[in-house]
């Protein structure tokens, strides 16, 4: 399910690389009096962070946790990679790529560029 972009995306100036990836992530918004829970689908990521879509209102609270679920290129079976975050950014549908909603994740997610590695044929 998930639709690999092994290509970084551009312009980059971040410190860790992020890569075009459409994919499920289910999030759940820690600090919420009414639990909140969401399923959308992730736009580009990277070790220290992800992009969401995002069509909803910004959301109350600002730490995460998620569920990154990878399919398709060289995994047999889905992977689910779990992370906490926390919110960083709302970006407005008034942007090229719509509305979206930036996370940065407390620990890096080293298993992303171990993935993209594999799905490009890349030993270590």
């Amino acid at each position: 399910m998930g639709e690999m972009g092994a290509v970084p995306t551009a312009p980059q100036r971040r410190k860790h690389p992020r890569f075009a990836l459409r994919c499920p992530v289910h999030l759940r918004f820690l600090d919420e009096q009414q639990p909140f829970e969401v399923n959308v689908f992730s736009r580009n990521v990277s070790i220290a962070g992800l992009l969401l879509e995002w069509d909803l209102p910004a959301p109350n609270s600002k730490n995460v946790a998620f569920v990154i679920i990878l399919a398709g290129g060289p995994l047999l079976h889905p992977i689910r990679l779990a992370g906490l975050g926390e919110v960083v950014r709302v970006e407005s549908g008034e942007t090229i790529t719509g509305s979206g909603l930036a996370i940065a994740c407390t620990r890096p997610i080293g298993e992303i560029e171990e993935y993209f590695r594999a799905s490009s044929g890349q030993a270590d």
